[in-house]
């Protein structure tokens, strides 16, 4: 039997790696500051409306034997977000305030705030009521957003954990590359097929968690 070295299903990456970066300090040209802020905002506020929404089910499943207060804990955190999203959009323009406006530097720094902001914000939202988690994998899982690994094997140990991990360390928008078999040549032979996928689309868990090692017949690369 031939020995087949398959590619992992789906390789979770940033359309554009240089745009999915937490900040854009490694931006070096002018031309780039503002897409790259946008995008940083962008992924940013999706990261914040997971965390959000993860909150909010926490609650909902946590206190099912005690409905109404629940819902009055809900409320809180309903008001307290709006409250908080007021604040960071009339605080990042005030961080702005010196630089003309309508100006790439300017629409780059309010951008960047709001970026900064929504992530702290994330992290403060994942913190909330933790022990209300659904299960034990999910509360244990990491409320950070950091690479677990730059080696890629320890990296995918860390992805596959469980559904939490894998909502952090998924881009708003991935390339989902997948192996194909090619039609008349041999079930032997195969082709890359990439695609761009929005993250709001997947149904979490990706994928199983696995265990380091090897698995006979099948190599991650």
């Amino acid at each position: 039997m031939k020995r087949f070295v398959f590619t992992l299903l789906a390789v979770l990456l940033p359309v554009s790696a240089a745009y999915a970066q937490n900040d854009c300090s490694h931006v070096t040209s002018s031309l780039e500051m503002v897409p790259c802020s946008e995008a940083a905002k962008k992924a940013a506020d999706a990261q914040l409306n997971v965390s959000y929404k993860q909150l909010m089910a926490r609650l909902e499943s946590g206190y099912r034997a005690d409905p109404a207060l629940g819902v009055e804990y809900a409320a809180k955190v309903k008001e307290s977000q709006r409250a908080w999203l007021k604040l960071r959009d009339a605080n990042c323009p005030l961080e702005a305030f010196e630089i003309e406006t309508g100006m790439p530097a300017h629409v780059f720094a309010v951008n960047s705030c709001i970026a900064r902001m929504s992530r702290e914000r994330s992290l403060y939202l994942d913190k909330i009521a933790p022990a209300l988690a659904s299960n034990k994998s999910a509360s244990t899982a990491p409320t950070s957003d950091i690479c677990p690994s730059e080696e890629f094997a320890p990296f995918l140990t860390a992805f596959s954990a469980n559904s939490q991990s894998q909502r952090r360390l998924t881009a708003l928008t991935v390339k989902s590359l997948v192996l194909k078999p090619v039609a008349g040549k041999g079930q032997s032979t195969f082709e890359p097929s990439t695609s761009g996928v929005s993250g709001a689309t997947f149904t979490y868990p990706l994928m199983a968690a696995i265990t380091p090692g090897k698995t006979p017949g099948v190599e991650i690369e």
